[in-house]
């Protein structure tokens, strides 16, 4: 079995009845959300607070998994408060993705007073715990760099967020990866701009703000355009980590703006009806009142790994002759039906080809 320590009657996040949120430990955050039966939600930072986190931290490298809880427990499921940072899959297991710190909440559909919670603390210098579970580099920083990636979005951070995302959408057969590394440096990767991950503007600032989309330009891997397109991701994200919200995504390519929105406006309703801390949902919600940043700082190659699901492009990548670069116009229709550069993609494929093998 892989759960954490049980921690009794120790919960995360504190609640109490007071508005002030009173706690002995003065390395805390207030977030200033309430729970469902009232009470502040308090986050207790440091590691011998009683009241925090059950008195518990871990520490991994980034790159390492771990497990949370064995996953033929369907009833079980958790979230991290740092995606960015400890990436929690709904396999029951986790990831450190880049140095910082995080907090993993484990619940019970079936019984709201089961919480099981931990800090965990991600870090170069820590001494490794499960060495022996580490991401599988499916691709890595050499060999974008090879086809023409910049070192800049090739960092260790950026390569090991690349890989998560290939693996938590199954993009790991090699012409699945070879075809999304294609459309993604068409996308973002082949424009030397360094690691934003954001639609390029020109030099006096008025290509982007004339665009019909603006504010809500390009970011990620795979370029996200329009309010409705953000609403649609955080959507999206919100349904795969809390399955039992109320709604359910809806796609840009076949669902109009004023759908989504009500749709997404809906499942954020669910989600703070649920009692999903504040803090956490802001994850989420900040896709879209922040916007294209905050896409391209956090979810730079999971909006990519989004939209490849999203459009069931590895079902048509599986049907397609392997190594045929006139396959790549299928892919390119889907993920950029407006632009006129099939030629340009095809020659990238021909390229990646070479070095993913």
């Amino acid at each position: 079995m892989c759960y954490f320590e049980d921690c009794e009657d120790r919960y995360w996040p504190r609640e109490d009845n007071t508005p002030d949120c009173p706690c002995d430990c003065d390395n805390r955050t207030d977030t200033g959300n309430t729970n469902p039966g009232g009470g502040h939600i308090c986050i207790c930072n440091c590691d011998d607070c009683a009241d925090g986190i059950c008195g518990t931290t871990r520490y991994y490298k980034p790159g390492e998994s771990f497990c949370l809880y064995d996953a033929s427990h369907s009833d079980l499921y958790a979230w991290s408060t740092e995606p960015s940072i400890i990436f929690v899959g709904t396999d029951g297991k986790a990831v450190a993705i880049r140095e910082g710190s995080a907090y993993i909440c484990i619940r019970s559909r079936s019984n709201p007073a089961f919480r099981r919670c931990i800090r965990i603390v991600s870090s170069n210098t820590a001494t490794s715990q499960n060495p022996e579970q580490h991401i599988t580099l499916l691709v890595t920083a050499k060999q974008m760099q090879d086809i023409g990636w910049n070192e800049a979005k090739t960092t260790s951070t950026r390569i090991q967020e690349l890989n998560s995302v290939l693996q938590k959408y199954d993009i790991t057969t090699v012409e699945r990866i070879r075809h999304f590394i294609t459309q993604c440096y068409a996308e973002i990767g082949s424009f030397d701009a360094g690691n934003d991950f954001l639609e390029d503007d020109n030099a006096d600032g008025t290509y982007l703000i004339n665009k019909p989309y603006y504010p809500y330009y390009g970011a990620g891997a795979i370029q996200i355009t329009h309010e409705y397109g953000y609403q649609a991701f955080a959507t999206f994200l919100l349904l795969k980590d809390f399955p039992d919200l109320d709604g359910c995504y809806l796609s840009p390519k076949s669902n109009g703006k004023a759908a989504i929105a009500s749709m997404y406006n809906r499942v954020v309703t669910s989600a703070k009806n649920e009692g999903i801390n504040g803090t956490i949902l802001a994850k989420y919600t900040n896709i879209v009142t922040i916007g294209p940043e905050y896409v391209a700082e956090n979810y730079a190659w999971e909006s990519a790994g989004y939209y490849w699901e999203a459009n069931g492009i590895n079902e048509i990548i599986d049907m397609l002759t392997p190594n045929d670069r006139n396959g790549v116009d299928q892919v390119t229709a889907i993920v950029n039906s407006g632009t006129s550069n099939y030629g340009k993609r095809r020659a990238i494929y021909d390229t990646v080809k070479q070095h993913i093998t």
